[in-house]
């Protein structure tokens, strides 16, 4: 009985897996553009030969590989090549977290992750496949912090979370606000339920990676910004060398080059901004009760102080992006960052085996089991993808302008 229970386990495991990757190329194959926009290809101009400089890190270390490999760089094919491979690996880092947080996940809560997983997947793929994305900085940023869970899941080489969260900072300073939240919390969650010896090495880990990323984003946000102003000219025509057409992406290299700073420019952007994430959170409703509500059934559920503020934590982490929703205009980036921060919040609590946390989840799961709109919450989903830049996706943008002709 036992070996027949884990042979059908094994195959629900394969024919998950097989479904997954079936899902995973069809969406890239559906979305991927074929090329690459002049903001993604002028980053790669941007290198710390220049001084050590904000977003440059991307462009250090795409000129570093040009020079090892002892090849022409300066293409815009090049570069769309080199924003393919990464784009390949970065789902490669994706899928092995995934895999390992269902390997670290219970026989009954499993059906559970990978649900979750399918649909981390659905915004996740088309997201940076799409025009908008194709070798956006934020792939890297978010490999970071991917990279930061995978060593807390195994609980191996911990201490790499510092300068993998450093390097978030260094691919861009946003990093601090997008991404950095799922790691904080996760440290949190690990500093909480750990003895006493564990949970010195976690809080000493999450000190030292506070204070790198904050030196860090103060000096790229505040004290650098604009320090190459003496290579304008020189990272503007190696940018044109590698954007498609001969075109370079002129705001990116004056902002972080020249120090200009481009919010009035962009204010003309923020009534639909406003528009569109109204209209996101009516749409997706659904979604942000259930999630509301289990954070707040945990919280009132805890008798302990620190139990408390632990599932506070993980209810408002997401939080972190209310600067970039207030004085920036990317929307579909933040709205991507914290749809994000919540799933994989979920995938890994169970990973974790939090039982407070499962039971809830059990909890919400039993409340729509079986219902006729059951299908109905998987397939909703592909209606929002993928996340664009200042447009958070179509449909949303197209109800928008509906409603405007309509009043």
């Amino acid at each position: 009985m036992r070996k027949l229970f884990e042979d059908d386990k094994k195959r629900n495991n394969i024919i998950f897996g097989f479904l997954w990757a079936i899902l995973t190329i069809g969406l890239f194959l559906t979305w991927y553009a074929h090329w690459c926009k002049t903001y993604n290809t002028s980053l790669l101009a941007i290198s710390y030969k220049y001084g050590f400089t904000s977003r440059a890190l991307i462009g250090t270390i795409y000129q570093t590989l040009g020079s090892f490999f002892g090849v022409d760089i300066w293409t815009y094919g090049a570069a769309k090549n080199f924003y393919l491979v990464c784009t390949a690996i970065f789902y490669g880092i994706f899928a092995v977290t995934m895999v390992l947080a269902l390997r670290r996940t219970a026989g009954n809560e499993k059906k559970i992750s990978q649900y979750l997983i399918l649909l981390l997947t659905i915004f996740t793929v088309p997201t940076f496949a799409c025009e908008f994305n194709f070798g956006r900085v934020d792939i890297f940023m978010l490999a970071s912090s991917i990279l930061a869970i995978i060593l807390l899941l195994i609980e191996k080489a911990e201490w790499l979370v510092i300068p993998l969260t450093a390097f978030g900072v260094m691919f861009h300073q946003g990093y601090v606000l997008m991404f950095y939240n799922i790691v904080l919390v996760i440290l949190f969650v690990k500093i909480i339920d750990s003895d006493k010896n564990k949970k010195k090495k976690y809080i000493v880990i999450m000190v030292l990676s506070i204070l790198v990323c904050s030196v860090l984003f103060v000096w790229f946000q505040i004290v650098y910004r604009g320090g190459a102003h003496a290579y304008f000219d020189e990272i503007l025509e190696n940018a044109k060398l590698l954007g498609r057409n001969g075109k370079a992406h002129t705001d990116l290299i004056r902002a972080e080059i020249l120090g200009v700073d481009l919010t009035e420019e962009e204010k003309i952007y923020r009534h639909c901004n406003v528009e569109e994430i109204i209209a996101w959170t009516v749409l997706m409703c659904p979604y942000i009760f259930i999630v509301c509500r289990t954070f707040i059934r945990l919280i009132i559920k805890q008798k302990k102080f620190w139990q408390k503020m632990k599932y506070l934590a993980l209810g408002i982490g997401s939080l972190t992006l209310l600067p970039d929703y207030l004085f920036k205009v990317d929307f579909a980036r933040w709205t991507y960052a914290v749809v994000c921060y919540y799933l994989l919040v979920f995938i890994l609590m169970i990973a974790l085996r939090d039982k407070d946390f499962i039971e809830e989840v059990h909890r919400d799961v039993s409340t729509v089991r079986g219902k006729v709109f059951t299908p109905f919450l998987f397939a909703y989903p592909l209606l929002f993808v993928p996340f664009n830049d200042i447009v958070i996706v179509e449909l949303v943008d197209r109800v928008c302008i509906i409603i405007r002709h309509i009043t």
